[in-house]
């Protein structure tokens, strides 16, 4: 089993403190895809008082890691549909454009996967590489755009000294194990005066709620500060935004590290974080309680990461589950393992629904309206944000 960290593995500190302890965390993986099953694993947040940034204190095992990432990222295609992918892309490139990166010279794109993305800055004159090692995703990316991929997980010695003028990594740095290193990295490989972009979970909304939020695959937990300083450490000077649940760098790489502000606000925030958890969990296990008290059957929508995190939080038990549903197609009839349950079409609920649904999802909202009229004819919901509650639209209200 492996052993708590006892330093910070993004600035080298060794004040580390215990956020939230889980003994048994469960996670899904897909061996093939039409099954997924789970794993247990014990997993411990805490916080380094150098940086000011949260982190699993007891680091994720790299066979359990290996076996996720060939498994659930080593598939191709996703679960994503490529109008959604498409729409990302636009709208990321006209946030680099808006942010003054400019569209010319050599890109690199970590976690590249089918190189629809460099396929948008090669159409604007970009020299495009990508850097992932997803060998399908790869060939696609050959046969579909011309993109050319390395076949590896990027580190300091993947690529020379100087060899881009833009590298993007969206969604990567959060999974990095040595984040000290992989940034490391990046300020060699970016020209001086080149620019970088990332893409992390934006952790600090969470963590205001103080809902659960973990992935195993996920051993970093990053706000706007704390990312930030990361950049300015390794030298990236710019600027971190937050789109939709996502945190947004761009740097511009100036050769040298550079002075970090103080790191007394994300103390606060994972000390105030960890009570609003405690408080968060024993509130829905009190809606819990009163859901069994009245002897109603649940079904769950939303079957991601929000799910798995309430089963691994909670009291929730998988045999009180009665049906499973998702408004992704592609997951419509894939079975979870130890549920028994195929997932199904939401559009389902409305046919005649469970006695209760809980609403897996911060995006809950747009799940009342897909199951609105199962809600009108007095169908209760288990709402999840940003306090739970057993919902119930009062009699003759429209939605």
């Amino acid at each position: 089993m492996n052993k708590h960290i006892d330093r910070c593995p993004h600035c080298g500190a060794s004040e580390l403190e215990v956020l939230v302890e889980i003994e048994k965390y469960s996670y899904l993986i897909r061996p093939t895809e039409f099954e997924s099953i789970w794993r247990t694993v014990p997993m411990t947040v805490g916080l380094c008082h150098g940086c000011g940034t949260a982190m699993q204190l007891l680091p994720p095992d790299r066979g359990a890691l290996d076996e996720i990432y060939s498994k659930y990222y080593g598939s191709y295609p996703t679960f994503a549909s490529d109008p959604e992918m498409d729409e990302r892309h636009r709208e990321f490139m006209e946030f680099l454009v808006a942010a003054g990166v400019p569209m010319s010279g050599h890109a690199l794109e970590i976690g590249s996967y089918d190189g629809r993305f460099l396929a948008r800055l090669q159409s604007v004159g970009m020299t495009v590489h990508g850097c992932d090692p997803n060998a399908a995703a790869a060939a696609e990316a050959e046969r579909a755009f011309g993109v050319t991929t390395t076949l590896e997980y990027f580190t300091p010695d993947t690529f020379p000294e100087d060899s881009f003028d833009f590298v993007s990594a969206r969604l990567v740095l959060e999974h990095v194990t040595e984040p000290d290193t992989f940034l490391a990295g990046l300020q060699k490989v970016v020209r001086t005066n080149g620019h970088v972009a990332l893409e992390v979970p934006d952790c600090g909304i969470v963590m205001a709620e103080g809902a659960p939020f973990w992935m195993y695959e996920h051993p970093n937990y990053f706000t706007a500060t704390s990312l930030l300083r990361g950049m300015r450490r390794h030298g990236f000077d710019g600027t971190v935004t937050s789109h939709k649940g996502i945190l947004r760098a761009v740097c511009r790489n100036t050769g040298a590290a550079l002075a970090t502000d103080d790191v007394a606000v994300d103390i606060a925030l994972a000390h105030d974080f960890r009570t609003r958890y405690r408080d968060y969990v024993a509130r829905f296990d009190a809606v819990l309680a009163d859901v069994r008290r009245q002897g109603l059957p649940m079904a769950v929508y939303g079957i991601g990461n929000y799910f798995t995190n309430l089963l691994s939080s909670t009291s929730l038990e998988q045999s009180e589950i009665v049906a499973i549903y998702d408004g992704n197609p592609k997951k419509w009839g894939l079975e979870i393992e130890g549920l028994g349950l195929p997932i199904r079409s939401p559009d389902t609920v409305n046919d005649g629904g469970p006695g209760v649904v809980l609403l897996a999802s911060a995006s809950y909202p747009g799940m009342m309206e897909r199951i609105a009229p199962y809600l009108d004819r007095g169908g209760k919901a288990l709402l999840p944000l940003p306090t739970p509650v057993l919902y119930q639209r009062p009699a003759g209200a429209a939605a």
